[in-house]
């Protein structure tokens, strides 16, 4: 999947949801994704995740800035 935003709009915010994941056969669940910002003003990544009808905010460390390589 890949989430693009054109034309750029300031302040726009982007949200990617996918279908439920069940983790009931695994004990050490893992998210992998690419992402990369590059360009002025790019704001922050977040990543949430929605487990027993409750989010979770921020699973991971938020980044910002610009950052110029796609990161894993």
């Amino acid at each position: 999947m890949c989430i693009l935003s054109l034309p750029i709009v300031f302040n726009q915010s982007a949200f990617l949801l996918t279908p439920c994941f069940s983790f009931s056969t695994t004990s050490k669940p893992y998210l992998r994704f690419w992402y990369h910002m590059y360009g002025v003003d790019q704001g922050t990544l977040h990543v949430d995740a929605f487990v027993n009808g409750a989010w979770q905010l921020d699973i991971m460390p938020a980044k910002s800035g610009k950052l110029r390589q796609f990161i894993r």
